[in-house]
């Protein structure tokens, strides 16, 4: 059960991420329309999955599934989501006829910087959460992911290389395969 003051702050940040896709895409299309609406419909995506993520897990803001929830999001998790809607704006840019420039390596900059803080304002804040640990787990292979494919559409590194990004679906795949048929995972 959510209190009203965590539902405002989630609704907030969703409110943001939905606008930073609306700023992106006016961004997109007054630099080149041509690729402006492949662009929305894969970063709207995104930010729209993120969102449902989200909303579905945040019953986990709390230290352990013992603990109570904690009544706001906290500057760790907001760090987090804004790392995530970060990802989602990068998914936009694996379209052809975007014009890429420097920003891809600036939201991956972000990325990857915002990675380490956010769980250090966890730990030193004493906020760390299930939630934030799990989204931290679920961007982190979404950025590996997504990074891999970017690099590769742009033609920086080869096409085998998405298998780096692909290879943390292809171990839960396994996992998923192994508990169907009866015998769990060797931790």
């Amino acid at each position: 059960m959510m209190n009203k003051q965590k539902t405002v702050d989630f609704w907030l940040w969703a409110a943001i991420a939905v606008t930073a896709v609306a700023i992106g895409y006016l961004w997109e299309h007054s630099a080149n329309a041509e690729g402006a609406a492949c662009w929305l419909v894969l970063s709207g995506a995104g930010i729209f999955s993120l969102i449902f993520y989200a909303r579905r897990h945040l019953d986990e803001n709390r230290p352990s599934p013992q603990a109570s929830l904690y009544p706001r999001l906290g500057a760790a998790n907001w760090l987090t989501l804004t790392r995530g809607v970060a990802l989602m704006l990068l998914l936009g840019f694996l379209c052809p006829h975007v014009g890429a420039g420097w920003a891809p390596a600036l939201l991956y900059s972000f990325v990857a910087l915002s990675d380490w803080w956010d769980g250090f304002i966890a730990r030193s804040t004493g906020s760390a959460s299930l939630f934030g640990k799990n989204l931290d787990l679920h961007l982190d292979g979404l950025g590996v992911l997504i990074a891999s494919m970017l690099a590769v559409t742009l033609g920086r590194l080869p096409w085998w290389y998405i298998t780096v990004g692909l290879a943390r679906y292809i171990l839960l795949g396994w996992e998923w395969l192994l508990r169907l048929s009866g015998r769990a995972p060797k931790p």
